[in-house]
């Protein structure tokens, strides 16, 4: 955050967005980004087609003196906590399966792992592949597919192909 760009700051609060953090002797230690509806993510170079009415959660960080303390899991529950009590009826989030401290945190914020998937990009061919997570309940596996999928692209089974622009 102290590295972030003020401007661009300024244009995710006037798009809707929302920030959470915590902090300690005024300083942020943990913050996370949530977006009401779509939103764009470079990694998957995509806009994940997220309902009106649910959210998703992205962007997040902990300073690195207060990682492992327990700060990120327990903002991404307070997230849970308010958008919940706000009527959103789901909140969707995303990490790299390399990323284990994220993993567990989103494990332990009381997150459920829906679908695994793997993105591809030769030249502008694109791909993902979708893997369903064990145990995970299949309109929740349908719903994050049609969140990832881009209009137009051709979906055999768990593969969706597409051309960038």
């Amino acid at each position: 955050m102290q590295r972030s760009d003020p401007a661009a700051i300024r244009q995710r609060f006037e798009t809707g967005r929302r920030c959470f953090g915590f902090e300690i002797d005024g300083r942020i230690v943990s913050f996370g980004w949530v977006t009401p509806g779509p939103e764009r993510t470079g990694e998957l170079e995509r806009t994940l087609a997220v309902p009106p009415g649910e959210a998703y959660v992205w962007d997040c960080g902990t300073v690195p003196d207060h990682r492992r303390s327990g700060f990120y899991s327990a903002l991404l529950n307070k997230i849970l906590i308010e958008l919940q009590d706000e009527g959103v009826p789901r909140v969707w989030i995303g990490a790299s399966r390399l990323n284990a401290p994220s993993v567990r945190g989103i494990a332990k914020a009381g997150f459920r792992h829906v679908i695994d998937l793997t993105y591809r990009r030769f030249g502008r061919l694109t791909w993902i592949t979708t893997r369903e997570a064990p145990d995970a309940p299949g309109e929740s596996v349908r719903l994050a597919r049609r969140i990832l999928l881009k209009p137009g692209e051709l979906v055999i089974g768990p593969l969706a192909f597409g051309w960038l622009a």
